[in-house]
């Protein structure tokens, strides 16, 4: 049902990921930068967060969602991860959103 890497994560990941840069460049501090992504935006702001050239933030908000992309074998301490999911989605099942978080 679900495969890795759908079609436009790192796309939109990139604009994330320049979004972030902007703020970064206007003298925000990267631990007052959180990324909040529900259903499929937290795939991206995971893989905004966490992938290849991923710039650092204070934590990163998933709502309903799952992991879109393999993720590196070690996560910076520096980024909190919290994932939130309800038992009754009917659009994303709960079944993905443990199987990400255990990931």
């Amino acid at each position: 049902l679900f495969k890795l890497n759908p079609k436009g994560l790192k796309e939109s990941a990139e604009y994330v990921r320049s979004l972030m840069k902007e703020e970064l460049a206007a003298g925000i501090s990267s631990d007052r930068v959180v990324l909040v992504g529900f259903s499929q935006g937290g795939a991206v702001v995971l893989e905004a967060a966490l992938g290849q050239d991923s710039e650092a933030c204070g934590a990163v908000l998933v709502l309903s969602s799952f992991v879109g992309s393999a993720l590196p074998a070690a996560l910076s301490p520096a980024t909190e991860v919290h994932f939130f999911h309800g038992e009754a989605d009917q659009v994303v099942p709960i079944s993905w959103g443990q199987r990400s978080f255990k990931e």
